[in-house]
């Protein structure tokens, strides 16, 4: 129902999943906050919180998921007649309401999970932490709220893959085979990956993200700042080698060849912080451009066009 139809799969998140996911996470924050677990909250035993926390954001999805999705946004925003300027005026507010609530509900579990930094144990997995914060500050009901969040959660966020992918796939194959079986495909497969646990799942999705994430952060940068970038080759030349970086450093983060690839990680400034890669693009993007440069003169490419 909610992705059969791609061009209608915005209007039903927004129409159905998003409010309600909205209203039963705003219930679990003003929980958390009226009745936090603990008021002095224990230091962190992370060398560097930050990077940690900033990496294992990586695991939410949200940027490569937006990034997948917004093709699709694009084509139902072209679908219902808009015009140019119309168009590019509710991507700017719709991108703005989204960064302001990510910004709010991210922030606001984070100091509830703090809260609680005396309560649990460290080693506690991602789920049962959320859901004993929430059986505690809200009490036996937040299990149903909590539970109805999750599923709420995961739903938009499946709907919204789901929809992208097999879009780009029927794409490339050519429409050889529908839009909807290719939807059915990925609907069976994500069934049985589900039953081998959220742990499980992270850890088998992380080096994926450490691949992706930092190529869509380069991406989105590029895209809000290019009328800054000086040609092609400085997009080509960050994107190329923080790809050769990042599967580095996902093959070091699987256990494949450890031994002689984490040092290359780590020897690269802010790759013992996990911010490697911020390095290599602006060493990329230096290389890229000035041997742009050298062939193509003062030729900015496809980077100047509107």
């Amino acid at each position: 129902f909610l992705t059969v139809d791609k061009l209608g799969a915005v209007d039903k998140i927004g129409r159905y999943l998003t409010p309600t996911l909205i209203i039963m996470i705003v219930v679990i924050i003003l929980a958390g906050i009226v009745n936090p677990l603990e008021t002095n909250m224990a230091p962190s035993k992370i060398e560097t919180p930050f990077a940690w926390a900033f990496s294992e954001g990586y695991q939410m999805g949200d940027l490569v998921t937006g990034l997948l999705f917004s093709s699709v946004m694009v084509m139902t925003i072209k679908h219902k007649k808009y015009s140019p300027q119309e168009g590019l005026k509710m991507t700017y507010i719709a991108s703005a309401i989204a960064s302001g609530l990510l910004l709010f509900i991210y922030g606001s579990l984070l100091w509830i999970g703090a809260s609680g930094s005396s309560t649990f144990d460290p080693s506690i997995e991602r789920t049962d932490l959320l859901s004993q914060i929430v059986k505690l500050t809200i009490g036996p009901a937040g299990q149903l709220i909590l539970s109805i969040t999750v599923i709420l959660a995961c739903l938009t966020t499946a709907v919204g893959l789901l929809t992208a992918v097999a879009d780009f796939t029927s794409t490339l194959l050519r429409h050889r085979i529908s839009y909807k079986v290719t939807v059915l495909i990925f609907c069976i497969f994500c069934v049985f990956q589900a039953d081998i646990g959220v742990e499980r799942i992270i850890g088998l999705s992380s080096p994926f993200f450490a691949v992706a994430y930092p190529i869509g952060i380069i991406v989105t940068f590029i895209g809000l700042f290019r009328q800054k970038i000086p040609n092609d080759g400085a997009t080509k030349g960050a994107v190329l080698l923080t790809v050769i970086y990042t599967l580095i450093e996902a093959f070091a983060m699987s256990g494949i060849g450890t031994t002689y690839l984490k040092p290359i990680v780590q020897c690269v400034p802010l790759g013992a912080q996990g911010f490697g890669w911020v390095s290599v693009a602006i060493v990329g993007g230096i290389i890229g451009t000035l041997l742009w440069k050298f062939s193509h003169g003062d030729e900015r490419g496809y980077i100047a066009e509107d």
